[in-house]
């Protein structure tokens, strides 16, 4: 395969993964393996290959990434730290939080 082919496979591949639900999972997998497949066929720079993701595939580096290896998905960010209310002093908040887990 050449690179605009290899192009093409990625991009079918990402929008039937987009509109396929129970079979999203196996065609992400298959852009990433052509990802893998065009990165190892680039000679060019980091910034050339940020440009070729950009330009030609249509995204961006954290996406490739991902899709290249999926166990760096993001996860969700942690729940937020819990406040005292208003006039409460933080050390009596942790006791009442302690008290409420046990």
């Amino acid at each position: 395969m050449n690179e605009s082919q290899i192009i093409a496979a990625i991009k079918a591949h990402i929008a039937k993964g987009d509109k396929a639900a129970e079979k999203s999972e196996q065609h992400y997998i298959a852009a990433g393996q052509h990802l893998h497949t065009l990165k190892a066929e680039h000679g060019g720079t980091w910034a050339e290959w940020e440009k070729l993701l950009k330009t030609k595939v249509g995204i961006g580096k954290s996406r490739a990434s991902e899709l290249r290896d999926p166990d760096s998905r993001r996860l969700p960010p942690p729940p937020a730290p819990q406040r005292p209310p208003g006039g409460m002093h933080r050390t009596q908040f942790a006791i009442l939080q302690k008290e409420k887990s046990e």
